[in-house]
């Protein structure tokens, strides 16, 4: 298994729906659509690779943040 994240290019974020996931999944095919199967309002976001990325995260010895969601209000 692999890790992959996901994030979405440039839409606006509304309420109900996800940013972003960090996905533990066998391919980036299988990491988009377990994104999907959890969607929230943005749906098929996901599955669509000119709306969303998914990248494979190497693991490093370097500390880091894989990810914040942040939201302002």
């Amino acid at each position: 298994m692999k890790l992959y994240i996901l994030d979405r290019n440039g839409q606006t974020i509304g309420w109900d729906e996800y940013d972003s996931f960090v996905v533990c999944a066998i391919s980036p095919e299988s990491a988009r659509m377990l994104a999907y199967n959890k969607s929230g309002d943005e749906g098929s976001v996901w599955l669509d690779k000119w709306e969303s990325n998914c990248k494979e995260l190497k693991v490093s010895d370097v500390e880091k943040i894989v990810i914040g969601s942040f939201n302002a209000g």
